[in-house]
């Protein structure tokens, strides 16, 4: 069961943040512009991987940004815009989703890495549909604790992207 919190997805301090990014090395609007903003080294992470070619859809590019919180950058979109258009790739972000839950199932990983948070990631720009996504992440991160952030109150229906 996905745990709702109304407030600023940035203000968590241990666990995986994990958010949606596109395969382009923008990280421009939306909570990628917030978490480059907040957290340059993850931004930094991001555009070296750019640079290598390894944005790919599907895959994860995580940082220890303490030795409590790591922010992934998962790539969940190749494209971007502001169109209204879907970008989000759901198989993509099943296994962005897929690859944060190997790791925090691992038995010597940490406790507070049992604790995934995300916004509504692949809703806001990328065009997603939450009924889809969310059935998705608690499948993935079954036996965890997922904990979605919302900015608003209207909860997950696709309003307020967590930021």
């Amino acid at each position: 069961m996905i745990e709702r919190h109304v407030g600023d997805l940035l203000s968590v301090t241990s666990g995986i943040i994990v958010h949606g990014c596109n395969a382009q090395g923008v990280m421009g609007s939306g909570v990628a512009k917030a978490i480059r903003e907040k957290y340059p080294k993850a931004y930094d992470a991001y555009r070296l991987w750019h640079e290598m070619d390894f944005l790919k859809l599907g895959r994860c590019c995580p940082l220890f940004v303490t030795k409590e919180l790591i922010v992934c950058n998962a790539i969940t979109q190749d494209r971007y815009g502001t169109d209204g258009k879907q970008y989000v790739n759901y198989d993509a972000l099943r296994t962005c989703f897929a690859d944060v839950a190997r790791y925090a199932r691992a038995p010597e990983t940490p406790i507070c890495f049992k604790d995934i948070h995300f916004p509504l990631i692949g809703c806001g720009l990328g065009g997603g549909d939450w009924k889809v996504i969310e059935p998705i992440i608690q499948e993935e991160l079954a036996g965890l604790h997922p904990h979605l952030w919302v900015l608003g109150s209207d909860s997950a229906s696709g309003g307020q992207d967590g930021r």
